[in-house]
């Protein structure tokens, strides 16, 4: 597992049919092997042995090679891995003294110092055959003077405390002559003895040539016996197990479980599980394994896919694959949810703990989101905001989120050009919802707001992108009309006073459509639900829907509000508005129903329209003060074709006040100017009755509207 994700990687090396040479790292992705190509050090070799070992206890493995390169150059090669799991040749470690052919490698760490050494058989490049106990120097191997035992090839060096005296001895199997092409079979078995190898001269085991080895307690009588395979001096195929009896009056004892399991090094998909050493108990003999020399395995598993083994299942078959030699393990990619995980100790004898006691981890990588905002407006000044956040593990409390409101028209509250922003004032932080206390200025118009939340985290400190959400009082005031909202702040609905006879509850709900077409029309928003969809307004409300220029920039089609209605979109109109530099399609409308914002190549049906009348709604508005919500008027009016037109303020002396035009022209049906109360110089114009004409194709309509200031 050189990527430290939990599952088993794979390395291969050696030469295809047309002579060329490999050497190849594939990572595990859920069972599917996938080249690294990633890794551009590695030698391409042949013969190939392979190794994955922690050379340097850094917590990644490693990768050993022994081969030939390109110009046959015979040497042991390292790959040291890093934390970004790049393999890069290391010239200290690098080696010709350990390059051999029809050679074999066994790593094991004799001398318990907590780093790993190896064994290893092999003709090398001088034509000598060799069988040497390298020890790790950090930095580079060694060969001591009396690790220089019998050289064989065609082999096997197999570790294994066959005598369950608590340290590594080592098995050698292999042709002992080069003549003939390799022959004389040799097996022998070195006791350990504080570092010194001894052939055991009281074991009888046979000789073999091309042989394998493997020791393992198959029969679990608290002792290694050995499996070899080979071909004897008079050329026999043999196959054989060895039982043996230590057990009998030695037995080996199995180490005492790991214990102190940690795993609160966690970050992101990334988490680092310690442990500590147990004790080995003392066998009859007085022989254990010192702590330094324990191995371990580890079994990490999802409680949600209820799989003990979902991650890594701590046991891969006899040896030491897939165990660990440090008391920690580090972890990346691990999917969000929540783990358990135990460890259990191997000894040299491969005898094994009872597992640990299961200890608890959950990973998270998602920040919070708002998951909805509850706006209760208790007083024509006072709103109560309450946030509840989505959030699959813990929120932290401790970190509060920031809560801040702007006007969704005009952030601009007090008239100054500088935008305002209001604070909203923290009550509580409970669970997973946050109270606070909204005071609305005395100049803000209407009860629309629009809430921008940031800075709440959970425990895994994963931090909330802002979010904004707008909102607006559900229920809308006949006699004093008001603006209803989406919560995305895309869709505004604005009643005047008195369009409906009694109060009504107003909701605006996107129904989350992606942009499409319906053969040569084309939708260009979502859609909006405007509930009750069978309400129909005693005056026309004014209906505004943001869209993305970019979805008619380049087809240059002219966009219009349509409604859904029966199955059909019925053309409504609409004049195109800016607002804080967004674009706008704004349409009279005199019921509600379900709305969007489309372009289309067709003849669509339309909806009735009254080209002989202008009104303005709202009839009074406060420019200039909060007596009414509304700060602006619609002027509303009605094209059977496109064309110029123009409006004129005038007030009852017949002076004019302001000339307004549309800011595209060229469309028709259902179409609105606005006027914000203000003359052509910008100041707000004095409470009172305003003529207000519109001019079109050589027709003038006229109207009135009133301005009523604090």
């Amino acid at each position: 597992d050189y990527d430290n994700d939990g599952d088993l990687d794979f390395v291969i090396g050696g030469i295809d049919y047309g002579g060329g040479k490999h050497l190849k790292v594939f990572q595990n992705d859920n069972g599917v092997l996938i080249q690294d190509t990633t890794q551009t050090d590695l030698v391409p070799i042949f013969p190939c042995i392979t190794h994955w070992v922690d050379l340097n206890l850094d917590g990644y493995l490693d990768l050993i090679t022994i081969g030939s390169d390109s110009v046959q150059s015979l040497a042991l090669r390292v790959y040291l891995n890093n934390s970004n799991y790049k393999l890069t040749s290391s010239l200290t470690w690098n080696s010709e003294i350990y390059g051999v052919t029809a050679g074999a490698i066994d790593f094991a760490d004799y001398n318990d110092d907590g780093y790993e050494d190896f064994a290893l058989t092999g003709l090398n490049s001088g034509g000598d055959l060799i069988s040497y106990i390298a020890t790790n120097a950090i930095n580079t191997f060694i060969v001591s003077g009396g690790h220089m035992l019998t050289g064989v090839y065609y082999g096997r060096p197999t570790w294994g405390d066959y005598d369950s005296d608590g340290d590594w001895d080592l098995l050698v199997s292999g042709l002992s002559s080069t003549a003939d092409g390799g022959s004389i079979p040799f097996t022998g078995l070195y006791a350990q003895d504080n570092g010194v190898f001894t052939i055991d001269g009281d074991i009888d085991i046979d000789s073999v040539g091309f042989s394998f080895s493997q020791f393992g307690d198959y029969d679990a009588d608290g002792d290694l016996d050995l499996f070899m395979a080979g071909i004897t001096s008079n050329s026999d195929v043999s196959a054989r197990v060895y039982d043996n009896l230590e057990g009998l009056e030695n037995p080996n004892k199995a180490p005492n479980a790991p214990y102190g399991l940690d795993d609160t090094d966690i970050n992101d998909d990334k988490v680092t599980l310690t442990w500590t050493a147990p004790v080995d108990p003392e066998n009859a003999a007085g022989g254990s394994t010192p702590e330094e020399g324990l191995r371990y395995q580890i079994q990490i598993g999802s409680e949600e896919e209820n799989n003990e083994h979902a991650i890594s299942t701590g046991h891969y078959g006899v040896g030491n694959i897939g165990t660990t030699n440090l008391t920690q393990k580090k972890l990346r990619d691990i999917p969000e949810g929540n783990y358990g995980w135990r460890v259990r100790a191997i000894d040299h004898g491969y005898a094994a703990s009872d597992w640990s006691n299961t200890d608890y981890f959950y990973i998270d990588i998602t920040a919070p989101t708002v998951d909805t905002i509850r706006a209760n407006y208790v007083s024509d000044e006072q709103i109560i905001l309450i946030v509840k956040f989505k959030e699959d593990f813990y929120l932290d409390l401790n970190v509060d989120p920031t809560v801040l409101v702007t006007h969704p028209d005009d952030p601009d509250i007090d008239g100054d050009s500088f935008d305002d922003t209001l604070t909203v004032e923290k009550q509580s932080f409970n669970g997973d919802e946050w109270t606070g206390v909204l005071i609305l200025p005395e100049e803000y118009a209407g009860k629309a707001i629009q809430v921008q939340v940031s800075g709440a985290q959970d425990d895994r400190k994963n931090k909330m992108a802002q979010t904004s959400i707008y909102k607006s009082p559900e229920t809308i005031i006949s006699s004093l009309g008001g603006t209803s909202i989406s919560q995305d702040g895309n869709a505004t609905v604005l009643l005047p006073q008195n369009a409906v006879t009694g109060d009504v509850s107003l909701t605006i709900v996107g129904q989350g459509v992606s942009p499409s077409s319906i053969d040569s029309t084309f939708l260009i928003t979502d859609l909006y639900d405007i509930e009750p969809l069978n309400l129909v307004l005693n005056k026309p409300g004014i209906l505004r829907i943001a869209y993305h220029e970019s979805a008619i920039v380049d087809s240059g089609a002219t966009p219009f509000i349509g409604k859904i209605s029966s199955g059909e979109i019925i053309s409504m109109g609409g004049s195109r508005i800016t607002i804080n530099d967004n674009p706008y399609m704004q349409v009279q409308i005199g019921s509600m129903g379900t709305f969007g914002v489309f372009t289309s190549l067709d003849s669509l049906g339309s909806d009735s329209i009254d080209v002989e009348k202008v009104v303005c709604q709202p009839r009074i508005f406060s420019p200039a003060g909060s007596i009414f919500e509304f700060t602006q008027t619609n002027i509303l009016y009605d094209l059977n074709e496109p064309g110029d037109v123009t409006a004129r303020i005038f007030n009852l002396a017949g002076r004019l006040k302001r000339t307004i035009k549309p800011e595209i022209s060229g469309q028709s049906g259902h179409q609105v100017m606005n006027w914000d109360g203000k003359d052509s110089n910008g100041n707000v114009v004095p409470s009172g009755l305003y003529i207000v004409t519109l001019e079109k194709s050589n027709t003038m309509l006229r109207t009135t509207v009133g301005v009523l200031n604090r």
